[in-house]
Formats: C-alpha cells, structure tokens, sequence
C-alpha cells in the first residue's frame, strides 16, 4: 500500500494576515471610550453622508466611528456639532444643515 502525504511547494506558498488585521465574520472588540468632559465618547473619524428619514421625520447622518471597519447611520440630533461634521458641510456646500433646515 502506497501512503499518500501533503506537498507543499514554496513558491505557491505565502504569510498569513497580520494578526492586527480583521479576518472576514471577525468581531472586533470595540475601541476605547475617550473621556470628554467627565464623559465617556466614542470618537467620529468622518461623516460620509446624511439623509432624511421619513419614517422617523428626522434627519441622519452616516458616521464612519475611529476604530469601527463599517459606517452606522445615527441621528443628527444625538450628533454634536463636532470638527468632521463641519468638514462634512464644507465639502458639501449644497447640502443644508439639519438645525438650518428645521428652521
């Protein structure tokens, strides 16, 4: 009887991923809360978009979090006026801003 075992060439062979990055269906444990006036905050890296919801007649901003892979949709009301969301606006000129529009 002839055994039959694994070979693997060198050349088709290659690292694994960095351990610091995500694997697919991989939960990230969630980053550190930043203290901010006695209170514990999650920092914003960058607004992508922002859309009125008609369902809850408000408006939402998609907010990409520092230290999270996927942007989450969160109300523009529970979003202080914050360093991106003005970066938000000033590339987006045409765009009003929510307290604005209400008014």
């Amino acid at each position: 009887m002839v055994k039959i075992h694994p070979i693997f060439y060198t050349s088709v062979l290659y690292p694994t991923a960095p351990i610091l990055d995500a694997l697919p269906r991989q939960i990230q444990d969630p980053p550190l809360l930043v203290k901010v006036d006695g209170e514990d905050e999650y920092l914003i890296k960058r607004v992508n978009n922002i859309k009125y919801d008609k369902r809850k007649c408000k408006y939402i901003y998609l907010i990409k979090w520092r230290g999270f892979t996927k942007p989450l949709w969160e109300p523009a009301n529970s979003i202080e006026l914050t360093q991106a969301v003005e970066d938000f606006y000033e590339l987006h000129l045409e765009l009003l801003q929510p307290h604005l529009a209400d008014a």
